[in-house]
């Protein structure tokens, strides 16, 4: 852990593990729900378990890295948005009269 916190281990700082990173939470969950819905289906269709496994591995990388770049990013982005509206800001809300709690 000291050497990968150190940077000691170049592989973690690949361009492949970086761009996973981005994606993983998403990959989390489309793993999670493929892992259990479809792994059953291609099961009952008779698919080789292993197979299965690395055809459901590569859906989930693909619906991730389509899902982060075509809805988290940009929602992100329109919120962080909202966040730097002028009419958010403390000394905006003090004028318009509502309480800022520091």
């Amino acid at each position: 852990m000291l050497l990968a916190i150190r940077g000691r281990i170049p592989l973690l700082a690949s361009p492949a593990m970086l761009w996973l990173g981005t994606i993983s939470y998403t990959l989390y969950l489309a793993y999670q729900h493929m892992g259990y819905a479809v792994l059953l289906y291609l099961h009952e269709w008779g698919v080789d378990p292993e197979l299965a496994v690395a055809q459901v591995k590569g859906g989930a990388i693909g619906l991730s890295a389509v899902y982060t770049n075509v809805v988290e990013r940009p929602a992100m982005q329109a919120v962080r948005g909202w966040w730097r509206l002028p009419s958010t800001t403390p000394q905006a809300a003090r004028r318009a009269g509502s309480v800022v709690v520091p």
